[in-house]
């Protein structure tokens, strides 16, 4: 597996690429000249124009911004049991606790599905009694 190097608050976070998003890089810096970065720097803005159109084409009723992509990006990572400390790094974040603050609602909610299945395995160790 790859890896990419990249700072964000004063510090080198190395984050490791799947194999899909090697070759999408790979074929991007064949296709076009990215100069110094690896893809095309825009604008929040400019993101947050893309997604609009993206959100019109797909039906989707809700405002997408680049915000709302990070923070989706956050909480799918938690939700699939990516630990805190690795998406903190992924996120760029300069303290664990920026990110605890951050997805506290997504902790919650996995821990109310966690004693749902304790719940569930509770119940059935006594129905086997």
């Amino acid at each position: 597996m790859g890896c990419l190097h990249a700072w964000k608050n004063q510090v080198d976070i190395h984050i490791p690429l799947l194999e899909k998003a090697q070759l999408l890089l790979r074929t991007f810096k064949e296709k076009y000249d990215p100069g110094d970065h690896l893809l095309p720097r825009f604008s929040n803005q400019k993101i947050n124009s893309y997604l609009k159109e993206i959100a019109e084409l797909l039906g989707i009723n809700k405002p997408l911004t680049h915000k709302v992509a990070r923070k989706t990006f956050g909480s799918v990572l938690l939700y699939y049991n990516v630990p805190m400390k690795v998406v903190s790094k992924l996120m760029g974040h300069s303290s664990i606790i920026i990110t605890e603050r951050h997805y506290a609602q997504v902790e919650l909610k996995k821990l109310g599905m966690e004693m749902d299945q304790v719940a569930l395995l509770l119940s059935t160790k006594i129905n086997l009694s």
